[in-house]
């Protein structure tokens, strides 16, 4: 029986990614209803205008650059998840994802709100060199199109994508117990190309008794740009010592519950 064979169906690692790898994002294999690859959603510039204003839900008041800041921002965290779970577990990368745009409503009661989330389709065949490729190969002309509709700089998506993968690869590292390995590996995946912005990076916070980890963004989301909204923790725009006190009192919050 040659290599191929012994390869695992996409079903088959993505069971034994969510037997391993706690709070993943939605994923199928192969394509359901909806689901587009992003150049294809690049193509289609109607569609990507329709997403651009379902994704206008998040928070009130986003302009055209914020929406799609949050897009790609949503596209990006799910899909750096699962390729993160895939190289962490050394799973067979897939040969391309798909994503659909899906509304839902987290918190109960007067706390309720609807959101948008992007589930992931994994679709089979000959599979980018390496992470960083398959990134670069599925961003780019989605964060081309995007630029055209909504005004958003490249710059500033490949900042917000760069940012999910660090996000992404220490989510699924925590869980799976291999935070070190999972920063490691995006460390070299964000060293070089379109992915490097030299300001994304994992900090340290220091506790009682143990150490945790927090991913300091290149990018920024813009949702202190919404009504009501603010600077997130991580924000571009605070500086290190303010994050460094918020992630603090976060994980000493957590540790205490």
């Amino acid at each position: 029986m040659d290599a191929f064979a012994r390869r695992p169906t996409l079903q088959q690692s993505i069971e034994t990614v969510l037997a391993r790898a706690p709070e993943m994002p939605a994923a199928t294999a192969g394509l359901r209803p909806g689901m587009v690859a992003p150049m294809a959603l690049a193509d289609d510039l109607d569609r990507l205008a329709s997403w651009l204003d379902v994704q206008a839900i998040a928070a009130e008041d986003m302009d055209a650059r914020t929406r799609a800041a949050y897009m790609i921002g949503g596209i990006s965290w799910s899909v750096a998840c699962w390729v993160a779970a895939f190289t962490l577990l050394d799973l067979p990368l897939p040969g391309g994802l798909a994503v659909s745009q899906e509304r839902y409503w987290w918190g109960e009661g007067a706390d309720a709100h609807e959101y948008v989330r992007y589930p992931v389709g994994l679709i089979d065949g000959k599979a980018p060199t390496d992470a960083r490729a398959l990134f670069e190969t599925m961003f780019a002309p989605l964060i081309a199109a995007t630029m055209v509709t909504a005004g958003l700089s490249p710059g500033a998506q490949w900042r917000l994508v760069a940012d999910s993968v660090a996000q992404g690869f220490l989510h699924v590292g925590k869980g799976l117990g291999a935070a070190p390995r999972a920063m490691a590996l995006a460390d070299a995946i964000l060293a070089e190309g379109r992915l490097n912005n030299g300001k994304t990076a994992f900090a340290p916070i220091e506790l009682p008794a143990r150490r945790e980890w927090f991913v300091s963004r290149g990018g920024c989301c813009r949702y202190y740009t919404t009504r009501g909204g603010e600077y997130c923790s991580s924000c571009v725009l605070r500086k290190r010592e303010d994050q460094e006190a918020r992630y603090r009192a976060y994980f000493l919050s957590v540790a205490a519950e």
